[in-house]
């Protein structure tokens, strides 16, 4: 057996790999012909293992080749949990080819499971997801620039002609898109369902359901809910040292931002304007440390109520918030 790291960035793969032979360090492309490299000179040695983080696309094609690949097992791990066994290791430096032999040691020492690629149309959907996000958040900066031009005589009036044509362009593409999602969702009844039961929610509005669902879709239905908080980074990350050293509490934020950033607004809408949230928000505030934990604390109570939805597959009940796990 092999034991393989791979630390994976946007052009390259930092390979390192432990065989009852020795071991060796390489790097390969991050692309189609540099995975079919990486595998030719794995299968002169036999069957591997290989780990790597979890990261947002790079790493997506090269998992789904080595899930396809004849000998080969790839286990994708949470950063958080990298990060954890780093310190284990007493790893002090942090490079591409330091993070590869510390997701090697990994690979030999610890429980191995292998990772299950999404369906396609999960992929696709989430896909769509993540650009109507990214169009999204240029039209609020186009947007910006525009109030910021109109408040000033001196803007010249082709500027704001290009400026709005671009909003306008954005809106198109957002629209276009959004009835993409919603169309390949139809045509999935678990998918179907599912978006109904996150439209439930007072607060999760369409286009939230969808970024929501686009992101759990693609994930394992067996991981527990402490797991899915700690994918989506809202694990709470305690600092203490001794007896005298109490620092606030954070979520690690080491997890899915995206997952993260589409329970946000949910988050501020019913802490808001839902009765039962708003007053169970309220007593957040009066014992927390800012707006800011409170919207956290209701971001993960959010999605504890998402996975019992999904598994009772019953729409969302205020009166069971508080008591979501």
């Amino acid at each position: 057996m092999q034991y393989v790291g791979i630390d994976i960035s946007a052009r390259k793969l930092d390979v390192a790999v432990r065989t009852p032979r020795g071991e060796w360090r390489g790097e390969f492309e991050n692309n189609q012909a540099g995975h079919e490299a990486l595998l030719k000179v794995l299968r002169k040695n036999g069957a591997a293992r290989i780990v790597v983080e979890a990261t947002s696309t790079y790493g997506l094609d090269l998992a789904l080749r080595c899930h396809e690949a004849a000998n080969v097992e790839i286990m994708v791990i949470n950063p958080r949990v990298a990060a954890h066994f780093a310190k284990a290791l007493n790893q002090r430096g942090k490079t591409d080819a330091a993070d590869a032999a510390m997701l090697m040691e990994y690979a030999a020492t610890r429980p191995f499971t292998a990772w299950t690629p999404p369906s396609a149309t999960a992929l696709q959907l989430r896909q769509i997801s993540r650009l109507v996000q990214e169009l999204v958040e240029q039209r609020t900066q186009q947007k910006n620039r525009i109030h910021a031009a109109e408040q000033t005589g001196s803007t010249l009036p082709a500027v704001l002609d290009t400026l709005r044509a671009h909003v306008q362009q954005l809106d198109e593409h957002i629209d276009t898109l959004e009835e993409a999602a919603l169309a390949l969702i139809a045509t999935d009844p678990v998918l179907s369902r599912r978006f109904a039961l996150l439209d439930s929610i007072p607060g999760v509005a369409a286009r939230s359901a969808l970024y929501i669902l686009a992101e759990l879709a693609c994930l394992p239905d067996d991981l527990d809910v402490r797991q899915l908080v700690a994918f989506a980074g809202l694990d709470p990350r305690p600092w203490q040292s001794g007896t005298s050293i109490r620092g606030r509490r954070h979520v690690s934020k080491r997890g899915n931002k995206h997952l993260r950033h589409a329970l946000y607004m949910p988050a501020v809408q019913a802490a808001r304007f839902n009765p039962v949230i708003k007053a169970y928000a309220a007593e957040l505030d009066a014992r927390l440390e800012g707006r800011k934990q409170t919207l956290c604390v209701v971001m993960r109570k959010i999605l504890h109520s998402i996975v019992g939805m999904f598994k009772a597959d019953k729409p969302f009940d205020a009166r069971k918030f508080r008591r979501a796990a």
